[in-house]
């Protein structure tokens, strides 16, 4: 009975890696990126090992897979960086190491440039080729392997195995990259988010950039006065030095704590309001209901306040608004009115089309002037108005409030758009006799805080 040559070796090969099967790894197979034709002609297969944990792998697109591996190596050093820049990297020496490393660079680096610069390429070449051979690169991975199953046995080469990256650490440090970006951004992000909002409230728009061209050429003129030569305070190294260390060291906690003490002190906000133009509100406590009290709704119009709003304003007093989260949101509030014979613009609609004040979205809401804001479910956490906020109509800021009537003249100041019968069509601060239907939106900024009862 004749067999087929190998068919016995074969099977033999099968049955003992059938039975490791349940042993060995996941791994992911990839051919490396052509970067260039120039390659050479005995190209390898390159092969990288993902040591799989759970089946994120599985169940991960192998060109996901694939672009998270081969980014990962790009995404450690630089996660590293901006975590020793934002001092979250766990241990605050190494980013102070940072900081003095950059001090040595900018008060000695003329000097190594000029007697030490082939030692300096010297020692980076060797830096380089070291923090090579301690990469996973998955271009050289195949070679290391092939030369380190000649040298181990199987149990070293399992060791190895379990040295490499899982996926579920790719995503992790990813993420982890992703929140310190947020972190180092943040900053520039409040601050101008804050600059739009008091330019906005404190200077119109017409004025604001006159008011800042003359501010930057009178500071313009004292910078050209400290770089004079009798004075000299500003020179180009201590510039470096000064704001280098000032953008490593603004998310240490020294610099936090005494970016806080400074600013209690009066002297220095009015120096940097001077600066910037920007007039900045201080909160005060919320005051009794008297009669010089004003109410929420600055229109020439007086509305009486509800029991409801009574209660809310009561409610208010009461509580200690001790921290802000940093979260703001705009609540807008739309008007619609409809014009009628020989009664003109009224509040009074079909009861079929919507009501006199809503949403984005059409759905019904109290007035301005009884406008609540929503309860969180946290009773530690509440919203509360800006201070210094108040309604506002889209456009037009607080000119007119709507205190004027429609008759006035003021249609073009007053934020209205006129539509015709079916609410289409419609144009804004142009009135005609096809326009039956108008609406404008109110808007008013509030924020998170933290409360304690007092």
């Amino acid at each position: 009975m004749s067999s087929i040559p190998g068919s016995s070796q074969r099977d033999t090969n099968r049955g003992s890696i059938e039975s490791d099967s349940h042993d060995a790894p996941t791994t992911a197979a990839f051919s490396p990126v052509n970067l260039s034709n120039s390659c050479s002609t005995t190209k390898r297969r390159s092969i990288i090992i993902v040591h799989q944990k759970s089946s994120l792998l599985i169940t991960t697109p192998p060109q996901i897979t694939r672009v998270l591996v081969y980014s990962h190596l790009i995404l450690l050093p630089l996660n590293k960086v901006v975590g020793l820049v934002t001092w979250t990297s766990g241990d605050p020496w190494e980013s102070f190491l940072l900081v003095v490393a950059f001090w040595a660079t900018v008060l000695y680096g003329d000097k190594v440039i000029r007697y030490a610069t082939p030692l300096v390429i010297s020692l980076t070449l060797l830096l380089c080729i070291y923090t090579r051979q301690g990469t996973t690169n998955p271009f050289t991975i195949w070679a290391r392997e092939q030369k380190f199953k000649k040298q181990t046995n199987t149990n070293s080469e399992t060791s190895h195995v379990k040295h490499q990256v899982t996926l579920e650490e790719i995503v992790e440090t990813l993420r982890i990259f992703t929140n310190r970006c947020h972190v180092l951004i943040d900053p520039f992000n409040d601050f101008f988010d804050k600059f739009e909002l008091q330019t906005s409230r404190s200077i119109s728009a017409k004025h604001w950039p006159n008011s800042l061209f003359l501010r930057l050429v009178l500071f313009s003129i004292a910078w050209i006065v400290l770089n004079l030569e009798p004075i000299q305070l500003i020179t180009t190294k201590r510039f470096i030095l000064f704001f280098g260390t000032l953008a490593l060291t603004w998310h240490s906690q020294p610099n936090r704590v005494a970016r806080a003490i400074l600013w209690r002190n009066a002297i220095l906000r009015r120096f940097c309001r001077s600066i910037s133009g920007l007039q900045r509100t201080i909160p005060t406590p919320l005051s009794g209901l008297d009669e010089k009290s004003k109410p929420m709704s600055l229109s020439s119009e007086k509305t009486p306040l509800t029991q409801e709003s009574v209660s809310s304003i009561h409610s208010l007093q009461n509580q200690n608004f001790s921290h802000s989260f940093g979260i703001k949101f705009t609540f807008s509030i739309y008007e619609n009115q409809r014009r009628w014979v020989g009664l003109g613009w009224t509040t009074n609609l079909f009861a079929y089309e919507r009501a006199a004040w809503t949403d984005e979205y059409l759905i019904p809401v109290p007035p301005k002037e009884q406008f609540k804001l929503p309860i969180v479910e946290d009773s530690s956490m509440a919203w509360k108005w800006v201070d210094g906020s108040i309604w506002m109509v889209e456009g037009v800021g607080e000119i007119n409030e709507g205190g004027a009537k429609a008759s006035d003249g003021a249609d073009e100041k007053m934020g209205w758009i006129y539509y015709d019968n079916k609410w289409q069509h419609g144009r804004r601060g142009i009135d005609g006799w096809g326009c039956y239907t108008r609406r404008r939106k109110w808007y008013r900024d509030a924020e998170l805080v933290e409360i304690s009862a007092s």
